[in-house]
């Protein structure tokens, strides 16, 4: 019943593999071929785009024509930023900054349809969790409902909504120190070092 839910989520680890393999690259390859890692880095979207799907189907499909839709508007976005950043990359030199390889251009639509996408993909687990709640007898309030759900999907769907969430406000972190660099290297690094270890150990343990 869940394996087409299961599969989005798998296409979603998978990208999110590639993500880091791509971190690892950039920052372990200290010649200008580790620059290549940030074009892994920059599939985010495309992993999103995948967690989005899984969402419209854990606990069980909900929303099929909406998911339809979502699915065509986010992959037109994913594919528009990240063909946009490697035209970018290949147009501009690479260069040494920040103690490893860089391309000349960074991306600032890729981060902001990140945030977007995480946002949406926490917003669908809490509708997940309140259809779900309604169906077992509970009304999906708040708090109570969101503390001690009836049924086990219903838990289920709030603790990804919440995870979700978390990944959310980790990303805006993270893209608001893209576009600003308010926060010093060194919080940016132990904020992301620290937040990719956290969520994904959840995501795997939910």
């Amino acid at each position: 019943e869940r394996d087409p839910a299961l599969r989005f989520l798998s296409g979603y680890f998978f990208i999110a593999s590639l993500f880091f393999f791509g971190y690892f690259a950039v920052y372990s390859v200290f010649a200008e071929a580790g620059a290549y890692g940030w074009i892994l880095v920059s599939l985010a979207p495309f992993g999103l785009v995948s967690l989005i799907q899984f969402a419209y189907r854990f606990p069980g499909t909900k929303f099929a024509r909406e998911s339809r839709i979502v699915l065509a508007v986010s992959l037109f976005f994913s594919v528009l930023v990240f063909g946009e950043y490697l035209f970018r990359f290949f147009s501009l030199p690479i260069k040494w900054h920040n103690f490893s390889f860089n391309p000349g251009y960074r991306s600032f639509y890729i981060p902001v349809l990140v945030v977007v996408l995480y946002l949406w993909t926490a917003s669908v687990f809490f509708r997940q969790w309140r259809s779900t709640s309604k169906e077992s007898g509970d009304d999906g309030s708040l708090p109570e409902g969101m503390l001690s759900p009836l049924s086990r999907d219903a838990r289920i769907a709030r603790t990804f909504a919440l995870i979700v969430s978390g990944d959310f406000i980790f990303s805006v972190i993270i893209t608001v120190w893209i576009v600003f660099k308010v926060f010093p290297v060194e919080l940016i690094d132990f904020i992301q070092n620290t937040g990719f270890l956290v969520i994904y150990l959840l995501y795997v343990l939910v």
